[in-house]
């Protein structure tokens, strides 16, 4: 293994730093070859700088892929100069439309003041016209002296840069070609962090882009790559094109006029299957700058273009001057509902589906996260018009959705929810788009639009209803991450004996300063619950629940306060019964008053539990419940203990249901603080996976209770295993521990941001448990949970459930991991080993404590990424130790490599 690391730990040097690759090749062969080395030692030294040498070769010959900058994981949004401002360089006629330091500046300032920074907007990108028509006396491009007198350094910060493959850029100053490496570098140096490099005059754009993303990449600083290279070409490699350019312009120049927005929207949709299925986080599409708040589009055609954007994954950069913009065109901009549509994690772009003859009715769809889609229907007519389309048409599951229009607009809106399910529970869904004359009237009053058309663009999400009524409180989309109290301090009511420790108003409030101070919150960990004995033993005279007069003397409206105003979120318990669990009142009978009562004190979340009332009641009033929940218009999230009752009975639960009025549900038994407790949990959770798996989604999951870590009962391995397979569960991750005193190793585990990912995963796709051996052997006792995620890969816990004392190493085939064959990235989520890369013919070894966890996510290497020979993939060893080395060497000519050895 040390033959490795100096290879490994040589070629990242030389790859960093090319002129020390003769030093450390020098160096190294010179102790391969010192009077010392024995003739085994010498073979093996041979060997490794055989390796050496062709991943030296490879280095030289081959760039390294420009996505490896890990940017525009979302298509990037920000402001470019171009469209509004062109290539005005006159500052004395024009000093605040001219392309200079001054509108520089100015832009970032509204960008960062009026909120386009919050939503999302993050790049400012000087276009073409910004040089001095010469370079300087060193080659260096030199920035145009009277208009940018600070320098282009004096600018950086999330700063995007414009130049030219060619001999000149489009409007005439000098372009990059015969000088890219000084140029790249100079970007570098000038901390540039976006560079659009367009194509006037390029000779060669297959063989240019690539050798310039691969100088930029060299410099070592990230730079999301812009390429023009498709839009010149007649028939575009979008295959190369996506491996060399984060975003690509496939298409003509937009221009400030409706004519030119519609000739872009008609191209990308008459040629979306040539370069759709290329787009996706890191590589996107780029069918130009946003026109909106410019002198060409009205506010309906500014919609059309933002929603289409959006529905294809399109980079959204705005070329407006934004200290003139109008409200309603700034308002489009910063829509965060559309912009959540565009920035959806899965990256996938959406599609034109169906276009009418004379191409004034299009729709569109889009598939993003939560198993949900996006239809954009639009209308060019002047008058409104009335559509059916079926679920074929749509090209949809055939299912109920619940609809949701993403304008917020009560005249865009399609129909109410009612209407909705009972149209999809029909054979087709009728759109009826509205007429606006009237209000296209008044906004021409009142912006003083002198243009005469009317168009209509409906933007819609619909998101499959295995789900619920429930859930349209819009809550639980990722498991629920907070904080109760039931585990730790129970139902402590003696705060004489107790101080810090009973249920109380000053314990509350102790834990919400140190949820903040501490980063819990900015974890995840917003909900933070009282649980049971919170109440007076009696209800007051007007029949409502009074607090413990005691314990919280200034009232729950005033704890709620507190919590509320530190950006947390506030949950509490009651019971379905005549009795909480402890004795104290429960809703039933109170149903109305009590959540009128919660209102009034302003909850967020409620944990309604199950003792008192017979289980075969809960079906009616589980549910009944919830409808006056939602009927309230408060936001509260609804914590169910509806099946744990019925399992416990015998009963078999109607996880669908359930489901449907749910967010989050206990299934079984109490978490008790002991290894023996959780693990006997998680058997039944895996022995019935079947049953529950399927229920689980955005807005609704299942529940294996509260989270032990930090107590007394589990050891730091015990933890991990807890928090690994809550997370692979896709559980609500809910705190009842000491927050004053917790370890800092627990604390460690719970915040765990790479093991938290996992569970806030936004696919909300649950995972199981895929193996399982009891008998003897040294992989007895030994568990493998694995969980799909978002970006294609996989999370996969490794649970020991031994009590012998040393850890044992097994191996594990891809089909006992349920893994896709093909090679991987693997990362320890809790850091105990480095990366490692892994291919699926060879056995995973791994070595869990006694009573403890492995757990990684196997991230999946592309295609063309996999290493294999006539014999096989590359050796194990290899594989395990010499990540970097085998980085680059994935992408060498394996035939060449052959011939070495």
């Amino acid at each position: 293994s040390k033959y490795f690391f100096v290879a490994s730990y040589m070629f990242e040097v030389n790859m960093q730093y090319k002129k020390l690759r003769v030093c450390y090749a020098t160096l190294i062969a010179s102790g391969l070859f010192s009077k010392s080395a024995n003739f085994k030692d010498f073979q093996k030294a041979a060997i490794i700088m055989i390796i050496v040498l062709v991943a030296f070769i490879c280095g030289l010959i081959h760039s390294s892929h420009p996505l490896d900058n890990g940017l525009a994981l979302t298509p990037p949004m920000g402001w470019l100069s171009w469209l509004r401002f062109g290539c005005n360089t006159d500052c004395e006629k024009h000093p605040n439309e001219c392309i200079s330091e001054n509108l520089i500046k100015r832009t970032a300032r509204v960008m960062g003041g009026e909120g386009y920074v919050e939503a999302g907007y993050e790049y400012v990108i000087i276009d073409d016209c910004w040089l001095e028509k010469k370079r300087g006396p060193d080659g260096r491009l030199v920035a145009d002296k009277k208009r940018f007198p600070s320098g282009i350094k004096a600018l950086s910060q999330y700063f995007g840069i414009y130049e030219d493959y060619g001999n000149y850029t489009c409007e005439g100053y000098p372009g990059v070609l015969g000088h890219e490496a000084l140029d790249a570098a100079t970007f570098a140096e000038w901390e540039v962090d976006y560079v659009k490099l367009d194509g006037c005059g390029a000779p060669d754009p297959d063989k240019g882009y690539p050798m310039f993303g691969k100088l930029l990449n060299e410099t070592g600083r990230p730079m999301l790559y812009s390429c023009s290279w498709p839009a010149y070409q007649s028939q575009p490699n979008y295959s190369a094109i996506a491996k060399t350019c984060n975003i690509w312009r496939n298409y003509r120049d937009i221009q400030n006029s409706w004519e030119s927005l519609l000739s872009t929207i008609l191209w990308f949709g008459d040629h979306q299957d040539e370069f759709a299925e290329f787009a996706g986080p890191g590589n996107f599409n780029d069918p130009d700058m946003l026109a909106i708040g410019n002198s060409g589009l009205t506010e309906d055609q500014a919609k059309v273009q933002f929603a289409i954007w959006c529905i294809m994954a399109a980079p959204l950069i705005m070329s407006t001057d934004l200290s003139t913009i109008k409200p309603e065109f700034r308002a489009i901009l910063l829509d965060k509902y559309p912009i959540s549509v565009n920035q959806d994690v899965l990256g996938k772009q959406g599609r034109r589906i169906s276009i009418s003859d004379d191409k004034k009715q299009m729709v569109y769809k889009k598939e993003i996260a939560g198993d949900a889609y996006v239809l954009l229907f639009v209308n060019l007519h002047s008058n409104a018009v009335e559509n059916s389309f079926t679920h074929e048409q749509m090209e949809l599951p055939v299912q109920d959705y619940i609809v949701e229009e993403l304008y917020r607009q009560e005249e865009y809106r399609l129909l109410t929810v009612n209407d909705v399910f009972k149209g999809l529970n029909s054979t087709s869904f009728t759109l009826k788009t509205v007429d606006l004359t009237n209000l296209m009237k008044m906004k021409l009053k009142k912006y003083k639009y002198l243009g005469t058309g009317k168009m209509l663009v409906t933007l819609i999400l619909l998101v499959g209803v295995s789900s619920s009524l429930a859930l349209d409180n819009g809550l639980a989309l990722t498991p629920p991450m907070g904080w109760l109290t039931w585990e730790r301090f129970r139902c402590i009511t003696d705060c004489k004996k107790y101080p810090n420790e009973c249920i109380s108003e000053n314990l509350i409030k102790r834990t919400a300063d140190l949820m903040v101070n501490e980063g819990y919150l900015d974890a995840g960990y917003e909900y933070l619950g009282i649980d049971d004995c919170w109440l007076e033993k009696k209800r007051g005279p007007d029949g409502r629940m009074v607090p413990d007069k005691e314990r919280f003397p200034n009232g729950m409206k005033a704890v709620a306060d507190y919590i509320h105003s530190k950006g947390l979120k506030f949950g509490m318990y009651e019971d379905y019964g005549n009795l909480t669990c402890a004795g104290y009142p429960g809703v039933l009978g109170n149903e109305r008053l009590d959540i009128q009562t919660f209102v009034d004190w302003e909850i967020d979340y409620l944990k309604l539990d199950g003792c008192y009332i017979n289980p075969s009641a809960m079906d009616a009033g589980y549910p009944a419940f919830g409808k006056m929940l939602n009927d309230t218009g408060r936001q509260i999230l609804y914590s169910c203990s509806w099946p744990a009752y019925q399992e416990d009975a015998k009963m078999l639960p109607d996880y669908s249901a359930i489901a449907e009025h749910c967010n989050m549900w206990r299934n079984w038994d109490d978490i008790e603080d002991s290894w023996a407790s959780l693990t006997k949990i998680m058997n039944w959770f895996g022995d019935n996976q079947d049953r529950l798996a399927q229920h689980a989604g955005p807005g609704h999951w299942n529940d294996p209770d509260m989270l032990l870590i930090g107590n007394f009962g589990l050891t730091e391995d015990q933890a991990r295993v807890q928090m690994a397979v809550w997370s692979i569960l896709a559980a609500p991750l809910l705190m009842s521990v000491d927050l004053a005193t917790i370890k800092p190793e627990f604390k460690a585990i719970l915040l765990n941001k790479d093991v938290i990912a996992v569970n806030q995963d936004p696919l909300g796709k649950q995972g199981l448990r895929v193996w399982k051996k009891t008998d003897r052997g040294v992989r007895s006792r030994l568990e493998i949970w694995n969980r799909k995620l978002h970006d294609g890969a996989y999370a996969v816990a490794f649970v020991s459930q031994r009590d012998d004392g040393i850890p044992y190493a097994a191996n594990f085939t891809d089909n006992e991991m349920q893994l896709p064959k093909g090679a991987y990235e693997v990362q320890d989520l809790y850091k105990d080993e480095g990366v490692r890369q892994w291919n699926s013919e060879d056995n995973f070894e791994v070595r869990v404590n006694p009573s403890g966890v492995k757990f990684y996510k196997f991230i999946p290497h592309a295609s063309s990424d996999v290493i294999k020979s006539d014999s096989g993939y590359v050796s194990d060893a290899i594989v395990n130790y010499n990540h970097n080395f085998t980085f680059f060497l994935l992408r060498c000519n394996f035939n060449a490599l052959a011939v070495f050895f």
